[in-house]
C-alpha cells in the first residue's frame, strides 16, 4: 500500500490522473521522497498555528493525513512534520474538494 492508495482507500474514491490537482499531489509525494532518501526534512516554525487552524477547518483531511503520517512513520521510521502534514492537507483537499 502506498499513500495514494491510503487516500483514495479513506475517501472511497479513484482520482482523475489527468487533473491538474492530482500532478500537483504526485510532485508533492516525488519531492517528498526525495527528502526522506536524502534524510532532510521541511520544517517552519510558523506551521504549528497553520496546522491548528486546518485541523479544525479541515477535520477530514487531517484524518486522512493523519493515516498517511502513521504509514510513513512505520514503513520509513519518520515522522512528519507539522509543515509537512500541512503540505499534505493541502493536496488531500485539492485532490477530494469536488467529493463534498
Amino acid at each position: 500500500m502506498g499513500i495514494e492508495k491510503i487516500i483514495q482507500d479513506f475517501y472511497c474514491t479513484e482520482f482523475n490522473q489527468d487533473s491538474i490537482d492530482y500532478y500537483r499531489f504526485i510532485t508533492h509525494i516525488k519531492l517528498f521522497a526525495h527528502r526522506l532518501v536524502e534524510n532532510t526534512t521541511y520544517c517552519d516554525d510558523d506551521d504549528e498555528d497553520l496546522l491548528a487552524l486546518m485541523k479544525n477547518k479541515y477535520p477530514r483531511e487531517y484524518e486522512c493525513g493523519e493515516q498517511v503520517a502513521m504509514f510513513i512513520q512505520t514503513e520509513y521510521n519518520y515522522l512528519l512534520t507539522s509543515s509537512e502534514l500541512v503540505y499534505l492537507m493541502a493536496h488531500i483537499r485539492r485532490l477530494t474538494k469536488n467529493l463534498d
